[in-house]
């Protein structure tokens, strides 16, 4: 599933609320495609849904 873009907090950070629909790994993906001062960038963390 893909999030709708988000802006960063004043302190560079961001949050969301997913309700897991199943048990087992889930992995969430941030990208940010880059802008004239900043190369572009992505991350992935993998967490286990009990």
């Amino acid at each position: 599933m893909t999030l709708p873009p988000t802006t960063l907090d004043a302190n560079d950070t961001f949050a969301l609320i997913d309700r897991a629909t199943a048990r087992g790994y889930t992995t969430y993906t941030a990208s940010f495609a880059g802008d004239p001062l900043h190369l572009p960038s992505r991350t992935s963390i993998e967490v286990y849904i009990r």
